[in-house]
């Protein structure tokens, strides 16, 4: 179904008018076009889909087409869709892309968003969220962001995905890169010569005192980050298990320093924990869990 980001948006209004019910010359009529462009956009909509006839074959592939979106996306069947929304829309990218926030086509899922954004307030809440690849996640990550924006948190999305191979040679490159990256989200200047000393307390504990001694305390207000596409790091099982030891640390610590307090975490990942992890040093067996 990504197709459908690739369609122009002419295509896209013609489609979502067509499955919001609309007949041909009401579409027509909406988009101030002939009837005859509408049907030719169908033709090539269609194409574009894999349906399309042999030649000498007149077959209208519109019901494929909406019971294709009907396995995928059955809310867009016949849904009410106003002009307002449909302007909105029009760079709706469907599905695999993050849904902005003000699009009518997010699925809400009750009580999910309350109970994140109930926990979020809760000093170093740590969340997590699995769910297969295009079900919502980063979308439904996004929200608890605005969430965390308007009551005053300051709010990163970190997408590991995006770590070159280069950083990913061993945890300490990891965790350097980790840290620096923070510190460029969060407009604060790098200082890792102050607080870095791998050969007398190792790279875990020197992440810690950077956050601890120098990003936490500058920022006067609580920091949301949200940790996405994590499954990434499964693929390097010795990074993977110092840094989510790392995320654990962190969540525990603040019950005992004020300074933890400010981090909220959100963890994101599409499948199963498949890495070897200590019960005791694993992240994705405490906070709050939906799944």
């Amino acid at each position: 179904m990504a197709i459908f980001e690739s369609l122009t948006s002419r295509q896209r209004k013609v489609v979502q008018l067509f499955l919001a019910g609309e007949s041909d010359e009401a579409i027509a009529k909406i988009l101030c076009i002939d009837p005859s462009t509408v049907r030719r956009h169908f033709t090539n909509v269609c194409k574009e889909f894999g349906f399309s006839n042999a030649i000498g074959e007149h077959y209208s592939y519109r019901d494929d087409l909406r019971y294709l979106f009907l396995q995928f996306h059955p809310e867009l069947v016949q849904s009410q869709i106003s002009h307002e929304q449909l302007e909105y829309s029009s760079n709706f990218e469907f599905p695999g892309s993050p849904m902005a926030l003000d699009s009518p086509f997010y699925v809400t899922r009750p009580p999910i968003e309350a109970h994140c954004a109930r926990e979020i307030r809760k000093p170093g809440s740590l969340i997590r969220i699995r769910a297969p690849k295009r079900m919502g996640k980063t979308s439904l990550l996004y929200r608890i962001m605005a969430t965390a924006n308007q009551i005053g948190y300051r709010s990163l999305r970190l997408d590991l995905h995006q770590v070159e191979p280069d950083w990913l040679q061993d945890l300490d490159s990891f965790l350097q890169w980790f840290c620096l990256y923070l510190s460029q989200k969060l407009n604060i200047s790098p200082n890792l010569e102050e607080y870095w000393d791998r050969d007398r307390f190792g790279s875990m504990v020197s992440c810690t005192s950077y956050l601890q001694g120098y990003l936490l305390p500058q920022l006067n207000q609580a920091l949301l980050l949200g940790l996405d596409e994590v499954d990434w790091l499964f693929e390097f099982p010795q990074i993977a298990q110092g840094f989510f030891a790392l995320l654990r640390s962190w969540h525990e610590e603040a019950s005992n320093l004020e300074i933890w307090q400010q981090l909220r975490l959100v963890v994101v990942h599409a499948t199963e924990v498949y890495i070897p992890l200590n019960l005791h040093r694993s992240p994705f067996n405490v906070g709050f869990r939906f799944a």
